[in-house]
């Protein structure tokens, strides 16, 4: 652009316009060293407006030194043009924004020197990018450097040309512990594995060095584990980086393996056999589990129909008592083999006949006990909070009959004359094993004259018996709101009825 304009001669306005339409930023300096004309480009890239930047010297916003030179008695010299040098523009809030500048001379049909043009692109960027690079170079070399100090592996680094450029010491360690095993000098166990190295890196070669005992025995060798990798930064020779690891132990172990693989093999036959005939006596096993679990769950299900049988006997049989006391020890005793009939219709449709979710369970015991009783939920409220918890038949039947008698006398006797209230059930699991089971209502609270160890009342003293005796629990009795008994107990462990001799 500015080569047309050295050998064009044009109208002053033409080659403003010019200017002033470029992309690029562009200056016209006067032989005097004087800004002639600029254009929009650089007043947006130095911020200032186009009448602060003509007359003025080209010092305010650049170093005059790249297109003049002066004389001890200030005398402007013009420079020979200059083509894509690095320098520096001066911003109005004094900011230096590199860029990438040429410069050529102006001179009128007679060769007369008229003036100078500027041009030059903003590289910040650039500059910023190549900063960051470098940024990023030193703290790639900082930290291969840190590498090569600390991994545990033997490194060595070659040139291009297969020529030893630097080892770390994990390398001289090996080679110092390795070369008395095998009765070579140090400089004698290097040079071997240099070579080794040097011949497998041409040959792209990965498989392992192996460096035998010197002497005809060769009881002892030296296995490494090789690996290469080139490495290389913008503007340097690339480097062949060889790790080498030790694995002479794995080596051996890996040959003792093999070995007593083969002695494996040797009794294969035999084996199979083995499994064969253990599969053979699993799947009888199965069979026999498979038979189990159905004659356990159909004697659950014949005890829970012989538990409803009696129940429906004691119903027929109340029916002709007249006395109230009587009719209400019958209800009670149907309520208590309805308990314990419904833990063995729950191990009957449970999955696994050992054990069944006690939530469940307290929720249809008290639901059955309130359809009984005919309450209200509206009036008495049940409040269950029981963790996802499995019981084994030997603790969910006096658990159970416990939560049956608490629930049956709250309802009978807390809430006296329609009164409404809380009942609450809740079961969770504590310091390890152990397991608490809190009844409580807001009722009527036990007489305070009233031992609940030693009292006639039957509902009491199951409560009682069932817990310490039954589940070898503890329980503690809180009248202050009401009724709380708190018991704590270790889930049961199924014992032998049958003795087998």
């Amino acid at each position: 652009m500015t080569e047309n304009l050295k050998k064009t001669t044009v109208s002053r306005d033409y080659t403003d316009n010019i200017i002033k339409s470029m992309t690029d930023t562009l200056i016209v300096v006067a032989p005097n060293a004087l800004i002639q004309s600029v254009n929009q480009s650089l007043c947006n890239l130095l911020g200032y407006r186009e009448e602060e930047l003509s007359g003025q010297p080209i010092s305010k916003i650049f170093d005059e030194s790249v297109i003049f030179k002066r004389t001890t008695n200030g005398e402007v010299i013009i420079n020979e043009s200059v083509t894509s040098m690095e320098s520096v523009y001066l911003s109005k809030d004094s900011r230096k924004i590199p860029v990438l500048f040429s410069k050529s001379i102006m001179c009128d049909s007679e060769k007369k020197l008229v003036g100078i043009v500027c041009m030059a692109v903003d590289i910040t960027e650039r500059k910023q990018a190549e900063e960051a690079r470098r940024r990023i170079e030193v703290k790639y070399r900082n930290i291969i450097k840190d590498i090569f100090k600390f991994i545990p592996d033997g490194l060595l680094v070659f040139t291009e040309q297969l020529e030893l450029y630097r080892k770390n010491k994990a390398f001289q360690n090996l080679i110092t512990v390795s070369s008395k095993r095998l009765n070579y000098t140090e400089e004698e166990l290097a040079e071997k594995i240099y070579e080794q190295v040097k011949y497998k890196v041409s040959n792209r070669d990965s498989t392992e060095i192996i460096v035998m005992e010197k002497g005809a025995n060769e009881a002892e060798k030296l296995v490494l584990e090789l690996n290469v990798t080139r490495l290389s930064f913008p503007e340097e020779e690339t480097n062949v980086v060889v790790s080498l690891k030790d694995i002479t132990d794995r080596n051996r172990a890996e040959e003792n393996l093999k070995n007593a693989y083969n002695e494996l093999k040797a009794t294969q036959k035999a084996s199979l056999n083995i499994m064969e005939d253990l599969c053979r006596r699993r799947s009888e096993l199965a069979v026999a589990l498979e038979e189990k679990e159905v004659l356990l769950k159909e004697i659950h299900h014949r005890v829970k129909n012989n538990m409803q049988i009696v129940s429906s006997l004691l119903k027929f049989q109340s029916e002709n008592i007249k006395e109230a006391q009587y009719i209400e020890m019958f209800n009670e005793c149907r309520n208590r083999i309805q308990a314990m009939s419904l833990i063995h219709e729950k191990l009957y449709s449970s999955k696994d006949t050992a054990s069944i979710n006690f939530k469940d369970y307290v929720e249809d015991v008290a639901n059955n006990l309130f359809r009984f009783y005919k309450i209200s939920s509206a009036k008495i409220k049940l409040v269950i909070d029981v963790a996802d918890i499995t019981f084994n038949i030997e603790t969910s039947i006096p658990c159970g009959l416990i939560i049956n008698e608490f629930i049956s006398n709250s309802l009978k006797y807390a809430f006296p004359d329609n009164r409404e209230g809380e009942i609450k059930i809740s079961l969770h699991k504590i310091e390890k094993s152990n397991v608490e089971l809190v009844l409580s209502d807001n009722g009527i609270c036990i007489p305070d004259d009233i031992d609940f160890r030693n009292t006639k009342s039957l509902g009491l003293r199951l409560i009682t018996n069932l817990s310490e005796r039954q589940l070898d629990g503890k329980i503690e009795l809180d009248r202050s709101h009401g009724t709380e008994f708190r018991i704590r107990f270790e889930e049961l462990k199924y014992k032998d009825r049958i003795k087998y001799t």
